[in-house]
């Protein structure tokens, strides 16, 4: 038998499922949608009506099927960090921007972890981005020990679900093997898939 609470959301007291409580956002298509951008002139218009009845009248509409719907992507960013020179860091940011702007989520090392925290809890902070990834980009340069280590996570998780591998900058090829010329391999491929 399914329990029902009250609580007050946005200033109102509303009835809510308890199993449900908190959980539109997971079922809303809008809210992994690349149009969705509440509260913006470019949201999409029928978010932003859905948005607006909702708040007029109190209530949670969670989106289930929309023929606009436009997946938005989970992108781990690979970057040089440290000893990254400022140029660089410019550019790698700008691009990371762009892929904000068209509604996709990117995981930036150096804005969106501590980086003078703990090794540890640095690793993991990574570890939970790249689980949820759906894209690999990159910004190889050949010597980050931390890209290293992030394509070496990335190339695991390919091996249990397909992950898309893309250059965000276009590094030479090595005349001996290298990560470098294998990145480049992998970006390269349609489907860089991997059968177990």
């Amino acid at each position: 038998m399914n329990k029902f609470e009250q609580y007050e959301h946005y200033g109102e007291k509303v009835w809510v499922r308890s199993d449900l409580k908190g959980t539109h956002r997971d079922h809303c298509l809008c809210h992994k949608c690349v149009q969705f951008k509440p509260n913006q002139s470019c949201n999409c218009p029928v978010a932003q009506k859905n948005y607006e009845m909702c708040v007029e009248h109190g209530i949670t509409t969670p989106v289930y099927e929309c023929p606009q719907f436009i997946l938005a992507k989970h992108i781990y960013f690979i970057c040089p960090v440290r000893g990254c020179d400022s140029e660089t860091m410019a550019a790698m940011t700008h691009y990371v921007e762009g892929l904000e702007k068209e509604g996709h989520f990117v995981h930036f090392p150096p804005r969106d972890v501590d980086q003078m925290g703990d090794e540890d809890l640095i690793c993991r902070a990574h570890v939970d981005a790249m689980a949820s990834a759906d894209e690999v980009h990159a910004w190889w340069d050949g010597e980050s020990k931390g890209s290293h280590f992030d394509f070496g996570m990335a190339y695991m998780l390919n091996w249990f679900r397909p992950i898309k591998f893309v250059l965000a900058n276009n590094p030479d090829n090595t005349p001996k093997k290298s990560f470098t010329n294998y990145y480049k391999r992998l970006a390269a491929e349609d489907d860089s898939r991997r059968e177990v």
